[in-house]
């Protein structure tokens, strides 16, 4: 396991050497908020006596200044942070879910070597690893809660010693599960709760239920102990120990809700004028609702989902793997596997969007037909000739060489990208004097909305450049009052040209503000 480890890990450094990982969407940076407040030792932080200036997408202003997504990633890459780098917490965390998959892959039944060629043939994979593995985004969170709750079942259902931690791993994956996002662990968890509740009933009185009884209490105080932190968390970001910081931010900003079956939400009224472009009806965070609400937007909603998840996972040659299968559809793991993944996607097609870190702990699942699938292969003969174990490397070198090119691509849109010239500007800011800055913003015309300029510190009042929208007279006179020893400076984002200026106003304003108190 320690070598699966140490090859993501390596992986993760090398991809890093070239890839672009500056946070240019407006998620990232939601995810570097929830890092920063975790890296200082804070559930949340209190919200902004002038927070209508710091509106922006995926973040929660009130009743607390928090990031929308879940804890867990965010927690990752905090200890990054602390490390010296966010992405160090997820590549350690990715590193680990690929030692948890080899462990995963051992309890299915597969030997030590088949077990670590699956496991590094997850880690490096071009597209996971650069999106999860050196990625704000993280999907290790829930690829490391699903090798957890699927390797402990086949574990759980052996009588043997092997089963003694298994109740403990399968409530550590649900955990890691529940802080990755909620509807995941359920989805996740729910066909394994059900093999082991037909287990349970069909084992009667016999030994093997008190056993199965034992590990299913020790999962269960476990999932108890990650519930009730979640419902601190809830607490401590909302108010509600039922309610998520994603809930309130969608109940407080969006339009369209999680899934397709609920009822459009009330459309609200915004500060920053990049949130309507996001959620007016045809926008980035709508479209896919309106669209699918017809059996035929629903069918080709379908559609774009496999494509997405499908492109995403598995290009065209690795899906040669499944070839196999057919003839293994009596084995046990293969007919959990695909009705594990009907119930999957029968989940995943009633969500309005199609996110990458979705499928996460699915990756897992898919994971044990695939190397099935390979094994089976390389046993190929023909009149005594094995030919098999020459055919892996026509169908695995092809598919990585597709997902390395797209990796490619995406790492050359990423560095040509407005924002990433964000920390440069940040940097000339500061440099025209050694002072604290406040950066007025305002958005013209063809400013796109997913390039956000509001991005701050979770202690906004102490950081050293403070980004803030520029609103009417009266409210940035009370906001240059809030900081009244910072430079002021005017930035406009419009058809993609950029331009900072001194805040001209500013200096009249203060002047005015000091003879009226002198007099």
């Amino acid at each position: 396991m320690a070598a699966s480890a140490a090859v993501a890990l390596a992986f993760c450094a090398w991809l890093a050497s070239w890839y672009v990982a500056i946070p240019i969407e407006v998620e990232e940076w939601s995810a570097l908020l929830g890092a920063d407040t975790f890296a200082h030792g804070k559930l949340a932080n209190g919200a902004h006596p002038l927070s209508k200036h710091f509106e922006r997408s995926h973040i929660l202003l009130e009743p607390t200044y928090v990031s929308e997504l879940p804890p867990l990633p965010g927690m990752a890459l905090a200890v990054g942070q602390w490390l010296g780098e966010p992405l160090i917490g997820s590549a350690l965390v990715f590193a680990l879910a690929a030692a948890t998959l080899h462990w995963m892959l051992i309890g299915w039944g597969f030997s030590t070597w088949w077990a670590l060629s699956g496991a590094i043939c997850v880690a490096v994979h071009p597209q996971i690893a650069a999106f999860w593995g050196i990625g704000y985004l993280s999907g290790g969170t829930g690829l490391l809660g699903g090798a957890l709750v699927y390797g402990a079942l086949p574990r759980m259902r052996s009588a043997g010693g092997s089963a003694s931690r298994a109740g403990f791993a399968l409530g550590m994956g649900a955990v890691v599960l529940l802080l990755s996002g909620p509807y995941l662990a359920l989805v996740a968890c729910l066909p394994v709760c059900f093999v082991l509740a037909r287990d349970l009933v069909r084992s009667g009185s016999q030994p093997a239920a008190g056993h199965l009884r034992a590990q299913l209490r020790s999962a269960g105080v476990i999932t108890a102990v990650g519930l009730a932190f979640l419902a601190y968390y809830n607490y401590r970001t909302t108010g509600d120990p039922l309610k998520t910081p994603h809930q309130a931010y969608v109940e407080r900003y969006a339009t369209a809700p999680d899934f397709l079956l609920q009822a459009p939400l009330a459309r609200p009224v915004y500060t920053n004028p990049s949130m309507p472009m996001l959620y007016r009806e045809n926008g980035r965070m709508n479209a896919p609702y309106y669209d699918r609400q017809h059996l035929t937007g629903f069918v080709a909603g379908i559609g774009k989902k496999i494509a997405v998840y499908g492109g995403f996972l598995f290009p065209l040659p690795l899906l040669l793997l499944l070839a196999p299968l057919p003839f293994l559809r009596r084995d046990p793991k293969v007919r959990f596997a695909v009705a594990a993944f009907v119930f999957f996607g029968a989940a995943l097609s009633v969500q309005t969007f199609e996110v990458a870190r979705f499928v996460a702990p699915f990756v897992a699942l898919g994971s044990i037909p695939l190397l099935m699938g390979l094994r089976e292969i390389t046993r190929l003969s023909v009149r005594g000739i094995q030919f098999g174990a020459a055919l892996p490397p026509l169908i695995l070198i092809p598919a990585w060489g597709i997902q390395y090119a797209q990796v490619t691509d995406l790492s050359i849109v990423r560095s040509v990208e407005p924002l990433v010239g964000h920390e440069m500007m940040l940097n000339s800011v500061a440099r025209f004097q050694r002072q604290d800055h406040l950066v007025l913003v305002r958005y013209g015309n063809g400013h796109a909305a997913r390039w956000e300029w509001l991005i701050n510190e979770a202690d906004i009042d102490g950081a050293h450049v403070v980004f803030a929208l520029e609103l009417d007279e009266e409210s940035n006179r009370k906001l240059l009052d809030y900081f009244p020893d910072r430079e002021p400076w005017r930035l406009r984002s419009t058809n993609g040209e950029i331009s900072i200026v001194p805040f001209g106003k500013a200096k009249e304003w203060r002047t005015a503000a000091t003879s009226t108190d002198d007099s």
